[in-house]
């Protein structure tokens, strides 16, 4: 297995994904990442965006895995990044494969001049949780600038 940025052929691995995960923890389609509009055009949507990335896990037949990014948020400050879309089919988790990507894209964000990495997901998303804390990320109370996922309602920052 192997992480690379993500390319044209695994915008639709990475949104089926994403849906079947989001399905899977029971998250409400409307206000989440479920029904964003690039759900299932991640390569030409991060391709576009100044200091944002978006990654994958591979195996070795080119099966997407897993996959994370980082762009900045709408109306929030040049140095705040959001961790975007962590998402990794059930049979890998438990399997490092989270951390291995945090540890990329966080390495990432602060080469692009980010000094605070903002995350939003769901309390039912408990692993998730557990990852993002095992790396720093602290509770905080409200979310930051616009997301464009009102339903979500755990909100974590980590200073990198």
């Amino acid at each position: 297995m192997r992480i690379r940025a993500i390319e044209q052929k695994d915008n639709q691995q990475m949104g089926a994904l994403i849906q079947q995960v989001l399905i899977e923890h029971e998250v409400p389609n409307k206000g989440t990442a479920y029904s964003d509009p690039f759900l299932f055009s991640l390569y030409d949507y991060y391709k576009d965006l100044d200091q944002a990335k978006y990654f994958v896990i591979v195996d070795e037949n080119e099966n997407v895995l897993g996959g994370c990014g980082y762009g900045p948020i709408l109306n929030c400050e040049a140095h705040i990044c959001e961790i975007q879309k962590m998402y990794f089919y059930p049979q890998t988790r438990g399997k490092g494969m989270g951390a291995l990507m945090m540890k990329r894209v966080l390495e990432e964000a602060k080469n692009d001049a980010y000094s605070l990495c903002y995350i939003e997901t769901m309390p039912q998303m408990q692993t998730a949780q557990r990852l993002y804390k095992n790396f720093g990320f602290e509770y905080i109370d409200e979310p930051i600038g616009e997301t464009g996922h009102p339903t979500c309602s755990v909100f974590m920052t980590l200073n990198l």
